[in-house]
């Protein structure tokens, strides 16, 4: 095995190398946005579709490079996907409903308006589009990289913590960022998201959670997503209350109601993780129970006593 070889066979290094490449792709795109004048209506779908191309051109380079795995190996089984994305599509669709519903229901939520249906088909299939790039880029990124390669090395429970953490510091430069809601959103969509990970082994529980989390948070019900607004909307909506508890102009998911609805959420999902014994322990832990479990060679009669 070359120096380099070897080099490339720790979890770290791969998730530096990944994650360098990552960097300099979304500056490149920043560059480009800027240099091309790009009109800002869309720089958003346009920056996301290329960052996408960059998250599954990391993905290509990790399979036949950097880490040499199967893409099932990197949570890109296509096993199920189909079914997983719709359960995770249909449970991000309830927990949002639960949230709206609960602000609804003491007075914080006010529809004003709901679209026409010629406006509606188009804002909803356009919402539904870019949510999901959004959320296959993040849980790219987040869950398909980070957390996994962490989780190699540190295990499941330091990973996902860490995880957690990064996902919530992501947001912090999103507009009307508090670092309340910078921790909200670590706990819930860090917990809950990497816990859809760790039961199923691949992205796409994942996925159809946040997806439809965002889409129903923002082009359905209109709300603010992550502090960036909810641009064309189905309903057009307002929400009062103490900012605690709403999420304020950030949105629903940086409040206390939406925190209590995920946490639920992602404890049931890390529950079922642990009975179907889907979490690791440490390398080092790993390799030091190896070692304890391995037979001793008894001592031949004939050096007893020497």
């Amino acid at each position: 095995m070359t120096f380099f070889r070897r080099l490339f066979s720790f979890s770290l290094i791969q998730l530096i190398i990944e994650l360098l490449f990552l960097a300099i792709i979304a500056g490149l795109i920043s560059f480009f946005a800027s240099a091309l004048q790009i009109p800002s209506s869309i720089v958003p779908t346009i920056e996301e579709s290329m960052l996408l191309v960059g998250v599954a051109v990391t993905f290509l380079l990790a399979r036949f490079w950097i880490e040499r795995r199967p893409f099932a190996d990197l949570g890109l089984s296509t096993h199920r996907l189909g079914r997983y994305l719709l359960i995770g599509f249909v449970v991000g669709a309830i927990l949002q409903g639960t949230v709206i519903g609960n602000l609804a229901q003491v007075g914080w939520y006010h529809v004003t308006s709901i679209a026409p249906v010629s406006v509606a088909v188009v804002v909803i299939l356009q919402g539904l589009g870019i949510h999901l790039m959004v959320a296959l880029v993040e849980e790219g990124i987040f869950r398909g990289i980070i957390f996994r390669l962490l989780e190699r090395t540190l295990g499941t429970w330091v990973a996902l913590l860490l995880s957690a953490i990064l996902f919530g510091m992501m947001h912090l430069t999103n507009p009307g960022a508090t670092v309340f809601g910078a921790l909200a959103i670590a706990l819930e969509g860090g917990i809950m998201l990497g816990a859809a990970y760790v039961l199923t082994r691949n992205l796409w529980l994942a996925v159809g959670i946040h997806w439809a989390w965002n889409f129903f948070e923002g082009p359905f019900f209109g709300t603010s997503v992550s502090g960036i607004g909810a641009g064309k909307t189905f309903i057009t909506s307002t929400v009062s209350g103490p900012a605690i508890l709403t999420g304020g102009t950030f949105g629903p998911e940086a409040g206390v109601l939406a925190l209590i609805t995920c946490l639920v959420a992602g404890a049931i999902l890390l529950t079922l993780a642990v009975r179907r014994k889907q979490v690791l322990m440490p390398s080092w832990l790993k390799r030091a129970k190896h070692s304890a479990d391995l037979p001793t060679q008894p001592v031949p009669s004939s050096l007893e006593g020497k």
